[in-house]
């Protein structure tokens, strides 16, 4: 058993739990934690999925601005991995759901890099495992 192979499915499966259960706060933490530790292991296409799952969280709970950067980031991931026809799933979703200018109102090139995803450190947490 190896904890950098399964330990971001984990995070995503406990966020879904804690949706499900009306646990909003911890549901947000375990997103990140999933796109966190997908990054850090390399697991692009499991990193898209969590960003698109959280971004789909962060629009439902009225939070437009941080969801076009979680989408936009999953975006990205799905490219870099190839999975060209998921990513135009994904902008043709958001942009039903904003506007067909989405990427100018707002959004960000990366998730990580952004002031919209320091609510719970993501960016820091990021950048110092990085660094490391």
């Amino acid at each position: 058993h190896s904890t950098w192979n399964f330990e971001n499915k984990m995070f995503l499966l406990e966020a879904e739990k804690m949706y499900a259960l009306g646990d909003f706060g911890r549901a947000d933490s375990f997103y990140q934690q999933s796109i966190i530790s997908a990054h850090k292991h390399r697991f692009i296409h499991e990193e898209a999925i969590a960003s698109d799952l959280l971004g789909e969280f962060l629009f439902e709970r009225r939070r437009p601005e941080k969801s076009k950067s979680l989408y936009l980031h999953s975006i990205q991931c799905y490219e870099k991995w190839g999975a060209f026809a998921v990513a135009r799933r994904v902008e043709e979703s958001v942009q039903s759901k904003f506007s067909s200018d989405w990427r100018q109102l707002g959004g960000c090139s990366d998730v990580f890099t952004s002031d919209l995803a320091t609510d719970n450190d993501c960016s820091k947490k990021l950048h110092n495992r990085d660094k490391s």
